[in-house]
């Protein structure tokens, strides 16, 4: 996947250490392993809202609200929010919001993703790791009239570990400033280093 992003995007500096991967190494990946006990600064938090275009009416949904940060900071009272260990789960509701906005699980995130984009009106707001963006998903979010809007980059130092999370905010209107490109596989890619015979591209011999 190749992304050209138009909007500026929030990068904050690559911790040291990586100490806490061995540990979550042995872990089990389901919803209490250490990957999904991980929570977010508030100070990023506010920064991460304040990038959900949204309007004084719209309602919000913190739907992994561990800590509260999120949800405490959600410039609305017209919110609610779901937590598993607190006897509401997000993942067997119908409720629908205008934004929905949170940390998921990181051991979750197919899950999450296709549950926030079915219960939402207007969009959400995303923060997973990286790599749990891929094309495909990116574009089952398309077919469902989802687009990518904007997105952040962060290193979180308080976290303890190396890999790189985003913060993903899609919503039913397309950015004009904002771009996301997908190569699809061709014969001129077709990743076995052989160069393409000229049959394959429809070219045809010259004889002179």
């Amino acid at each position: 996947m190749l992304c050209r992003l138009g909007v500026k995007n929030d990068i904050l500096p690559r911790p040291k250490g990586r100490g806490i991967l061995k540990k979550m190494a042995n872990k089990p990946k389901h919803e209490h392993s250490d990957r999904d006990r991980i929570y977010t600064p508030e100070q990023i938090v506010k920064t991460l809202i304040s990038k959900i275009p949204s309007k004084p009416e719209d309602s919000w949904c913190d739907c992994c609200y561990g800590k509260g940060v999120f949800f405490n900071n959600f410039p609305t009272e017209n919110k609610e929010f779901f937590e598993i260990d607190m006897g509401k789960d997000f993942l067997t509701s119908d409720k629908k919001f205008d934004w929905i906005v949170t940390n998921i699980p990181f051991s979750q995130p197919k899950t999450f993703i296709q549950k926030m984009s079915d219960n939402c009106i207007k969009g959400f707001g995303i923060l997973c790791l990286a790599n749990s963006m891929t094309a495909s998903r990116l574009k089952e979010l398309e077919k469902k009239g989802l687009f990518l809007n904007s997105a952040s980059i962060l290193y979180i130092k308080d976290w303890g570990f190396g890999y790189r999370t985003d913060f993903y905010v899609f919503t039913k209107e397309r950015n004009p400033n904002f771009e996301v490109l997908i190569q699809e596989k061709t014969k001129l890619n077709n990743g076995d280093g052989i160069p393409p015979k000229p049959k394959d591209l429809g070219i045809l011999p010259t004889i002179i």
